[in-house]
């Protein structure tokens, strides 16, 4: 379930941003090398260094407890102004205690922050779940300053392991994980990482030291940056079994699960005989069966009721429902509409199998990491068709029958089986299945200014990630936000009167319809005015900057759009050699684009089109090896999508003659 999967998540990511343990009043003594040092010796040319950061963990009254530690040093003036990455993050379900922070200046002066210096903000909302950030405002901070903050966090979000990152944007200098008594037999492991020390202290107590961990770099369109990034996790562990050995018991154990809670009933037999009547492909059964789950059976996981809201807030319901159960009760979690599924395809004669699968924002080696299968938290319905293993997975709210969650495509998945061990990968999507489709209708006028109305469908995987973004959020937050979407593009547009369909229900496609005026749209030039008619890319940055790559380029799913705008050009005006860009099409199929433009002078009316789609059958991750070719398509689509158009006097305008390959002449219909 994608809201048990950020929970999941979150817990990593709050130990992840954790630091020290202070277990006393008093700050650890700065060495006087350290506030002398003007350049870090392990990590030349750094602007700022983690001199160390600490955490402990351990268990109490309050459920896991992490207690933070970490001192900072500052060099340059560039640190002083990176000082706000210095911050905390983590999600309201966390308790936060014992903040402290002060700056430690060169000449041994010592500043601590008041409560006015930390600031508290709300910077994600996932459903029910918000996640906060702390900031620290460092007063008077210069260069060669050593910053230091600790705090405490309770949280009972911790699923049967724990895993945090020990890499971050800023080099560090020793890097501490300590686990306390009080926690039972633990294993420890670490990934990614450079000089790792661990040694056991006492009992079940152990303590793992990294040392030099160099910056992670942070890129732009990266996956599953646990395959790259330094991390580590600790997992309550039992007897040590080979990696084959443990695939297959969690198979075998997930498997006899999942028949005992879908075993066929009579009331089951029969639910999936009435909804599979008439059909005549297994693909029709399976898709009746789908839309019955998805539609008629209450999912407390993403309904937005008061029922429903109240048992995420309490976070159960009590035991795990059967499929017989959750039938007979007309609602359930989303793992357990999932589950009805699997019971109402047996019963409808399917050979169904329980299916697991990483979310690709958490980490895709998951086969090659020891205990890799408690990352296979994704659950779906395997059923054999057509001659493949297809994924369904109802309980997912928004996704249409014949998909999964973007997060799930691509992904290697087990197909829990009492003997024999199978992995597969779950389908990805097509471009031409997550389409934008995008209409608009213009009047430009004299001075440039560009008013209309706009109309965007979305399907597949784009309506499924806008309705998953904004689920749980008001209508203000949803339409505010979408404003500044468009402002990002274009600052000086004023987007009305928007208006949704479909935002908060299952079905599809989904819609938005929007009023916007954007003054100075059209650049003036002399007498002249420049035009791009690809309104919808007009104001887009360039997709990659960067100089190099590290790591490979993923992009969340294929997708396609197609947009149409129809501009009604100001009196007195009309088009000085009008061209339209080339279509754009890569040897392998990578990228295309068409384009079209029509003008149809006795209406002063031009019509543009464009058909874009990028990843063709579905490829959305890429070789670094192949990232100057991918920023070169892009830049050039860019380009060709911003194309400008020219507006001239009619007292001025001269013969319209058509410009030579590589741009195509616009059509001028009589």
């Amino acid at each position: 379930m994608r809201v048990a999967r950020l929970l999941a998540a979150g817990a990593g990511l709050t130990a992840a941003l954790l630091t020290p343990a202070a277990a006393k009043d008093d700050w650890d003594p700065v060495a006087p090398a350290d506030l002398a040092a003007t350049a870090s010796p392990s990590a030349p040319g750094a602007d700022l260094e983690y001199l160390f950061r600490r955490a402990s963990l351990s268990e109490d009254r309050e459920g896991t407890v992490f207690r933070h530690y970490v001192r900072a040093k500052i060099y340059t003036q560039r640190g002083v102004e990176n000082a706000g990455m210095l911050s905390i993050e983590y999600p309201d379900l966390t308790a936060i205690r014992g903040l402290a922070a002060r700056v430690v200046k060169v000449d041994g002066t010592i500043i601590d922050l008041k409560k006015a210096d930390f600031f508290e903000s709300t910077v994600l909302k996932l459903g029910d779940v918000k996640w906060k950030k702390t900031s620290l405002a460092f007063p008077n901070l210069a260069p060669r300053d050593i910053v230091e903050f600790r705090w405490t966090e309770s949280t009972n979000l911790l699923g049967p392991s724990l895993w945090t990152y020990c890499q971050w944007d800023v080099p560090v200098r020793e890097f501490k994980f300590a686990v306390e008594a009080g926690l039972g037999y633990m294993r420890l492991a670490w990934f990614n990482c450079g000089e790792v020390t661990q040694k056991k202290v006492a009992g079940d107590r152990m303590e793992l030291t990294i040392r030099n961990i160099p910056p992670f770099v942070a890129e732009d369109h990266l996956n599953a940056d646990r395959d790259w990034r330094g991390w580590i996790r600790l997992t309550y562990s039992g007897e040590e079994v080979d990696v084959e050995k443990g695939w297959k018991n969690f198979s075998a154990a997930a498997h006899d699960f999942f028949l005992a809670n879908t075993k066929p009933n009579d009331a089951l037999r029969q639910k999936a005989a009435e909804l599979t009547a008439g059909t005549q492909t297994d693909r029709d059964k399976l898709q009746r069966l789908y839309e019955f789950c998805q539609k008629e059976i209450a999912n407390l996981t993403w309904d937005d009721t008061l029922e429903a809201r109240e048992a995420r807030r309490k976070g159960a319901t009590g035991d795990f429902q059967s499929a017989r159960q959750a039938l007979k009760a007309r609602r359930g979690w989303g793992n357990e509409i999932t589950y009805l599924f699997g019971a109402l395809a047996r019963s409808a004669g399917f050979d169904a199998r329980r299916a697991q699968n990483a979310s690709s924002n958490a980490v895709l080696r998951t086969t090659s990491i020891p205990q890799g299968w408690n990352f296979m938290t994704e659950l779906a319905v395997a059923i054999r068709l057509d001659g493949h293993w297809a994924f369904f997975a109802p309980g997912e709210a928004f996704v249409p029958f014949g998909m999964r969650h973007w997060s799930d495509e691509g992904t290697i998945a087990v197909i829990c089986d009492a003997k024999a061990l199978i992995f597969d990968s779950v389908p990805v999507s097509p471009a031409a299945k997550n389409l934008t489709a995008r209409k608009a209708h213009f009047v430009l006028d004299g001075s440039g200014d560009l008013s209309g109305e706009v109309e965007e469908t979305l399907t597949g995987q784009a309506a499924i990630q806008r309705k998953t973004f904004v689920w749980g959020q008001n209508q203000e937050k949803v339409d505010d936000d979408f404003k500044a979407e468009i402002t990002k593009r274009l600052p000086s547009a004023e987007v009305t009167n928007i208006r949704w369909e479909n935002l908060r229900s299952i079905a599809l496609p989904l819609i938005v319809r929007y009023a916007v005026r954007v003054p100075g749209y059209a650049d003036q030039i002399g007498q002249r005015l420049a035009l791009r008619p690809g309104f919808f890319r007009v104001g887009a940055r360039p997709e990659f900057t960067a100089p190099k790559r590290i790591y490979p380029i993923s992009f969340p799913y294929a997708w396609s759009e197609k947009d149409e705008v129809e501009i009604k050009l100001p009196a007195g005006f009309e088009m000085e050699k009008p061209t339209v860009p080339a279509d754009l099409r890569d040897t392998g199929n990578l990228q295309t684009a068409n384009y079209t433009l029509r003008y149809y002078p006795q209406r002063r009316t031009l019509l543009y089109t464009r058909e874009y789609a990028f990843g063709g059958e579905g490829h959305d991750l890429f070789k670094p090896e192949g990232y100057e070719q991918l920023k070169h398509l892009f830049n050039v689509a860019l380009a060709c999508d911003t194309h400008a158009l020219v507006l001239k006097p009619q007292a001025a305008a001269e013969e319209v003659v058509p410009s030579p390959a590589p741009a195509r002449s616009a059509s001028t219909p009589p």
